[in-house]
């Protein structure tokens, strides 16, 4: 389970790097040029430390792992609060929205929702689609976002099928 959350998160990744499609909804353009050659001379200073790590004993390279570990976390911790979280909504909100995608629900935290309600509504607005957020029952911290024809048609199936039992 863990393995198939990582590499769809892998999978969401390369597709923002790249800027594909997913269903015909364009993915955010995040990473300049600049950073992606910032993450490949990372990564390759990275792998030069460890080489010199292991040919030349811990005194060499454990500082200068310690010092990229520390950059790219801090980094990453930034770019992921500034850029890539709030990116993340719009995209999955595009996603519900989009009439050839089959997303049915977007579900976040309350408090992780690092989009304005105001936003969903111009970006339902702009596919010309109505939201329905709601609590999930489950969890009531919960934030479900669906299209009102989906939203009603399940709320629908939820009668039909409690009555029938």
């Amino acid at each position: 389970m863990i393995w198939g959350i990582m590499f769809k998160g892998l999978n969401r990744l390369i597709r923002w790097m790249l800027s594909r499609e997913n269903y015909g909804v364009a993915a955010p353009r995040i990473f300049t040029s600049y950073e992606l050659k910032l993450s490949a001379s990372l990564l390759f200073l990275a792998s030069v430390l460890i080489w010199s790590l292991a040919k030349n004993g811990a005194e060499e390279g454990i500082f200068g792992i310690a010092l990229i570990g520390g950059l790219a976390l801090y980094l990453s911790y930034v770019k992921y609060y500034r850029a890539y979280k709030p990116a993340m909504d719009r995209w999955g909100i595009r996603e519900l929205c989009n009439p050839n995608h089959p997303r049915q629900e977007y579900r976040v935290a309350e408090r992780d929702l690092e989009i304005s309600a105001d936003e969903v509504k111009l970006i339902a607005m702009q596919h010309r689609v109505k939201i329905v957020c709601h609590q999930a029952l489950n969890n009531p911290g919960v934030q479900v976002y669906e299209l009102k024809q989906h939203y009603e048609h399940r709320r629908y199936a939820e009668r039909w099928n409690s009555r029938n039992d």
